[in-house]
């Protein structure tokens, strides 16, 4: 690789990026969709009783209800922010041709899921001996059930990246962005 090369690198498409990581999101949704449901299908039940018995007290009524499908609906949104993420990330360090598919699946791991299971771990501390949530909630939401959660999500991730910048390479040479395809 010569200095020359670097110079002239194209600069990044935002829709091409939102195309690969848009589908990268979809895959990283996917993934974590199967490991929920595989390994831990009650595992969002128990987070909303603990973020419901937590937050509400028996005299006030919620101005919303924290509902399994809420918090699903909160995690494909994560999932999609992480795939844009990772695709975006991809693009700046394949241009410095580092290992760029690992650290950007884990940059944006980090910024999105990281973040995710390290509320999880906070409630979990919180929820020691929580105000109405049974034993059984607390239990579903473990350490190990965290960890799970958090190693699927890295797995998707890596994939969700690997895909999408695919995705994204393939688009700039379908358009001709590339000198030496």
């Amino acid at each position: 690789m010569t200095p020359e090369n670097t110079n002239h690198a194209q600069p990044v498409s935002l829709p091409r990026v939102l195309l690969g990581g848009l589908l990268a999101g979809a895959m990283i949704d996917s993934i974590q969709y199967l490991s929920d449901a595989l390994l831990y299908p009650h595992k969002w039940e128990a987070v909303s009783s603990l973020l419901s018995s937590s937050t509400v007290s028996s005299t006030t009524a919620p101005a919303f209800e924290i509902s399994p499908r809420l918090i699903l609906f909160v995690l494909q949104g994560v999932g999609l922010i992480a795939g844009v993420l990772a695709v975006r990330f991809g693009c700046n360090l394949a241009r410095s041709r580092k290992a760029y598919l690992l650290l950007a699946a884990t940059g944006a791991w980090t910024l999105t899921f990281g973040f995710v299971s390290a509320i999880l771990v906070w409630l979990l501390k919180g929820a020691a001996n929580p105000v109405g949530a049974s034993t059984a909630s607390a239990a579903a939401l473990s350490i190990a059930a965290i960890l799970a959660f958090a190693i699927f999500a890295w797995i998707g991730v890596l994939a969700g990246a690997a895909f999408g910048c695919w995705i994204y390479r393939e688009s700039e040479i379908a358009s001709g962005q590339v000198a030496n395809a």
